[in-house]
């Protein structure tokens, strides 16, 4: 449950924490659907889920929510990374199935998708800034000019959690402002947008990661095959291999 007590620069702390991947280019078993997009699943002590984008296709996202024992009636709050359809994609159709959720979104959205939301959600809250959204859950506030982003953090006793959806403001940017929010980032994981990063920029990414004291890192989606090996070279028993189906159980890692 949210820790009552326990905090980190003031932000209340969330354990209990389950992340399970619902859309990704690639699954974990034949069943599980597959597109090029991304959405998971944040479960937490004493909270409704929390789905972090809403992956490229809607009934692909119901399909694998059925299949991995999600109903779409039990969410209560959407996060959206950025405008992408990869990303975007698939809310129309989940807000269709349920209406009833806070859709939590950068204020840099398009006049025309928050009309769309703004009709299909119990409500949708414009973000600009770092904040906390629920306790121990927070948003990086949005990042970066060309492609504006928010990414989603979880404060928990071990270190902040960041999931990203395809980090366009740059990975290491987001790691530096995730720790100016939590005592430092425990984990990383998402899209990190590295498919057309050299092997010297990859190298320094990884570096950063070290020198921030990341301890598990599961880049996926956009990040490339050549960034995912390097990180899992890196990162050994460390590394996370996510894809559509994958779960996370934190207790246990």
């Amino acid at each position: 449950m949210a820790g009552e007590e326990q905090q980190q620069k003031g932000v209340l702390l969330v354990d209990g924490i389950r992340i399970t991947s619902v859309f990704d280019n690639w699954g974990v078993r034949e069943e599980v659907q597959t597109a090029w997009g991304f959405a998971a699943i944040i479960e937490a002590n004493g909270m409704a889920p929390i789905l972090f984008d809403s992956g490229s296709e809607g009934l692909k996202l119901l399909k694998n929510m059925e299949i991995l024992g999600f109903d779409p009636k039990q969410l209560s709050t959407v996060v959206l990374s950025h405008e992408h359809w990869d990303h975007v994609g698939g809310i129309e159709v989940l807000l269709k199935e349920n209406p009833e959720m806070d859709v939590f979104i950068p204020a840099t959205f398009s006049r025309g998708l928050k009309a769309i939301l703004k009709r299909a959600a119990r409500s949708v809250i414009e973000v600009k800034d770092a904040r906390q959204i629920l306790p121990g859950v927070l948003t990086t506030g949005v990042m970066g000019d060309s492609i504006p982003e928010q990414s989603l953090v979880l404060a928990t006793n071990r270190g902040g959690v960041l999931i990203t959806g395809c980090a366009h403001p740059g990975i290491v940017n987001i790691l530096e402002r995730t720790n100016s929010l939590v005592d430092h980032v425990f984990m990383a994981l998402g899209g990190f947008h590295l498919r057309d990063a050299t092997e010297l920029d990859i190298q320094a990414i990884l570096e950063r990661f070290r020198d921030l004291g990341v301890q598990y890192a599961g880049p996926c989606h956009c990040s490339g095959d050549a960034a995912k090996q390097a990180f899992q070279n890196a990162y050994d028993a460390r590394y996370l291999d996510i894809k559509a189906g994958t779960r996370l159980d934190l207790a246990g890692l």
